[in-house]
């Protein structure tokens, strides 16, 4: 079993804690940093999608809050799936992500990652 699948377990059975976002908040790092040289506008906007959704299970008052979770590690897989696979129009992806730069992606997921330290 492959940790998505691992994850996506454990979200199923209500497992959702601190050690878990943290986990999923290092794969989002990871996968950040394999991409740095080639980030492109769809990758920025799924890794955005994806650390919104992390940052939303994060601070929800309704815990555990699996919707969150389960739209992260959906942004997630489609990052890592290759450009040419996607049907999405690439000039408002472009218009849309040039805002979007790897060190704010970085930032954010470091500043969510004290957060959940601070629930450990």
């Amino acid at each position: 079993m492959d940790r998505f699948d691992d994850w996506r377990q454990r979200i199923s059975e209500g497992n959702i804690d601190g050690a878990l976002q943290n986990e999923i908040a290092d794969k989002i790092l990871e996968l950040l940093a394999r991409k740095k040289a080639s980030l492109g506008a769809r990758e920025k906007l799924l890794f955005a999608q994806a650390i919104t959704a992390l940052s939303t299970s994060i601070i929800s008052i309704y815990q555990p809050n699996e919707g969150g979770l389960r739209r992260c590690l959906i942004a997630l897989q489609k990052a890592m799936t290759p450009e040419n696979e996607s049907d999405e129009p690439c000039a408002e992806r472009d218009n849309e992500a040039k805002h979007i730069s790897y060190a704010m992606l970085v930032t954010t997921v470091n500043i969510m990652k004290e957060e959940i330290a601070k629930n450990l």
